[in-house]
């Protein structure tokens, strides 16, 4: 084609479909962009419309994949993940991640969603090697997250080799840190995270899962997605597990 083929607000051709709305699926709390499609398949109770769709670039929102409707999956009890195969059809990973060493590496300001892994209350486990400067943790409860290191709503648990702390905190758009503990992590070695989350009890071990490190109480996010996050300048992530409880 020729570049004045398709220009912007005069698309050349379009397509008509048939689909539902979805309630869930929203814009991002500054209108930029809209959050990654729910996870096929998924359940709508609202009319069928006629949706019209026009060349990627000939309007302002561009939307490469739509969820499908269908009977959604039955809820998980167990879950786990050692980032073998095409691990890529299981995460929505924002700011690239590469594989090596059979763990997943993200740079800094990076962060995976596990998209099937959705749980209320559960135990998460979790290896995680952090480098020598900035932290990375897990996430959990976890919705609407987007490109932007702390565009998600959720919990974050983090290590921290430069300082020796261990920190929990959650996002709304906006990171708040609420909880640090003293806690020796050394950089370049893998340590095991567990949370405990159970209704807005919140329990936190690092290593030793004799005797928690960090025991809080929030009642601000009850469900949603598990992940990893890292603001480290080196970072990775081995297996990953988790069941309801």
């Amino acid at each position: 084609f020729l570049s004045s083929q398709i220009e912007a607000g005069n698309a050349p051709v379009a397509l008509t479909v048939q689909g539902k709305r979805l309630d869930e699926w929203t814009m991002r709390f500054d209108g930029r962009l809209p959050h990654e499609p729910p996870t096929s398949p998924v359940s709508s109770a609202t009319p069928t419309q006629t949706l019209e769709l026009v060349p990627f670039g000939s309007q302002m929102l561009r939307i490469s994949e739509f969820p499908v409707i269908g009977i959604p999956p039955a809820a998980l009890t167990e879950w786990s993940e050692d980032f073998s195969g095409d691990y890529s059809q299981r995460w929505l990973v924002h700011r690239g991640s590469f594989m090596q060493g059979g763990n997943l590496h993200l740079p800094q300001s990076a962060k995976g969603i596990a998209s099937r892994a959705v749980l209320s209350d559960f135990v998460y486990d979790a290896e995680v090697t952090v480098g020598d400067k900035g932290d990375a943790g897990i996430i959990f409860r976890t919705s609407n997250a987007s490109v932007g290191t702390d565009h998600y709503l959720g919990y974050y648990v983090g290590i921290n080799a430069e300082a020796n702390i261990v920190t929990f905190g959650k996002s709304n758009n906006t990171w708040l840190p609420t909880t640090f503990k003293s806690h020796p992590i050394e950089a370049g070695n893998v340590h095991h995270i567990r949370v405990e989350a159970r209704g807005p009890q919140i329990r936190v071990w690092v290593d030793d899962m004799n005797a928690p490190l960090i025991e809080a109480r929030d009642e601000t996010f009850a469900t949603g997605n598990l992940g990893v996050r890292s603001y480290s300048n080196k970072s990775a992530f081995g297996k990953l597990s988790a069941r309801a409880i």
